[in-house]
């Protein structure tokens, strides 16, 4: 059983057994069960992305996907692009990345307007309009929409299991009169 220090961070806890998705996106029509899911999908429908690469064009909504596509400036490259700086490790993925500069998206959502220059990309994108989660955690019932929730931040939680566990109870103290 899970132990709470604080009792607004045991009712957030208790909403996830209730599977109540209070949180609800002004954008589209997606709902949460915690408000720091939804801060996390609201990057999805900025204009802008805030993360920019100083190797090559690149923007990114998250830091860690940033820090992820700087590796591949480092990796060999043979496949380089004619109209940029930037080269690939395989012929296809040169091929997609000219898509980006034509503006070719033919992969085109069934659900709502986005399309996308790479089927995979649509593949996953389609995930988030059903309830579908196919990446499941191997040490607790959670799954994710995508492979990479399931493998980095949430895996975190896991690394924690052989520190001893602490139970915490809250105990409501007595009002003193002033």
């Amino acid at each position: 059983p899970k132990a709470f220090a604080r009792s607004d961070t045991l009712s957030n806890h208790m909403q996830t057994h209730k599977g109540e998705k209070r949180h609800k996106c002004e954008h589209c029509a997606k709902t949460f069960l915690q408000r720091s899911y939804l801060t996390s999908h609201m990057l999805l429908h900025r204009d802008e992305n805030p993360y920019r690469c100083k190797l090559c064009p690149m923007t990114f909504i998250r830091l860690g996907t940033l820090a992820k596509h700087i590796q591949t400036h480092t990796v060999e490259n043979p496949f380089k692009c004619k109209l940029c700086p930037r080269a690939f490790d395989g012929s296809y993925k040169l091929k997609y990345h000219i898509r980006t500069h034509k503006g070719e998206k033919p992969y085109k959502c069934k659900h709502c307007p986005k399309a996308f220059a790479v089927s995979d990309t649509l593949k996953n994108h389609i995930l988030t309009h059903t309830s579908e989660k196919p990446y499941r955690c191997e040490h607790c019932p959670k799954a994710f929409v995508r492979r990479a929730a399931r493998e980095v931040p949430h895996s975190n939680t896991h690394s924690k299991k052989n520190l001893p566990s602490v139970s915490i109870v809250l105990v409501p103290l007595p009002v003193r009169a002033v």
